[in-house]
């Protein structure tokens, strides 16, 4: 692994843990979501130390350069969490029309009362 991408990875690293923390101070993000955030910089930030740990992996899976595996990495973790993200959306669709439905039925019945009032 070239000096540039593990210098890069290292900044890169640093750059997202002092994002992370700066949105966790205004209540932007949930910590549970930062945890996996400071886990994947912590990851990156080993690997780059240690070069040797994405050398072996490459090696022993059979990937050509230790830098695709790093990429590799990179791609299932993003593709893990907009999944994850994703079933959290679903779930949250799924309440809003529940709660749309029955306060429109709340309403109704609201109606129907003074209705007859």
């Amino acid at each position: 692994m070239s000096i540039f991408l593990r210098i890069l990875l290292i900044a890169m690293s640093i750059i997202a843990g002092i994002y992370s923390v700066r949105e966790i101070r205004k209540n932007q993000v949930k910590i549970g979501n930062a945890i996996f955030w400071f886990g994947i910089t912590a990851i990156f930030v080993i690997i780059s130390i240690f070069p040797q740990i994405i050398i072996f992996f490459a090696d022993l899976i059979g990937v050509e350069s230790p830098v695709n595996l790093v990429y590799l990495i990179m791609i299932f973790l993003l593709f893990y969490k907009v999944f994850t993200l994703s079933l959290k959306v679903s779930k949250q669709d799924h309440m809003i029309n529940i709660l749309t439905s029955e306060s429109a039925i709340a309403k109704k019945r609201l109606d129907d009362k003074d209705g007859e009032s």
